[in-house]
């Protein structure tokens, strides 16, 4: 099911969930009880989108792509340009 999330689209769903959640608290929880629970549900849901983030390695040199092409593992190449 995560995998239809993009880190886009995950920012999205968190803000509706964040917002659904805090109506529907809102109106049944006491104030106090309503921030702390809007605080943990905001640092579990930035903690799911950190921990479960790509770690993008960029490439320098030339002889640094040579090592990853020879390591036997798949690759992904992205090429990105200004022009």
């Amino acid at each position: 099911m995560f995998g239809i999330f993009n880190q886009y689209s995950f920012i999205t769903f968190a803000i509706l969930l964040l917002a659904a959640v805090g109506f529907f608290a809102w109106k049944i929880l006491p104030w106090r009880m309503f921030a702390v629970l809007m605080v943990v549900l905001l640092i579990a849901l930035t903690a799911f989108q950190y921990y479960s983030s790509a770690k993008i390695n960029s490439l320098e040199t030339a002889e640094e792509l040579d090592e990853v092409f020879m390591s036997g593992n798949p690759v992904i190449l992205y090429l990105y340009s200004d022009y």
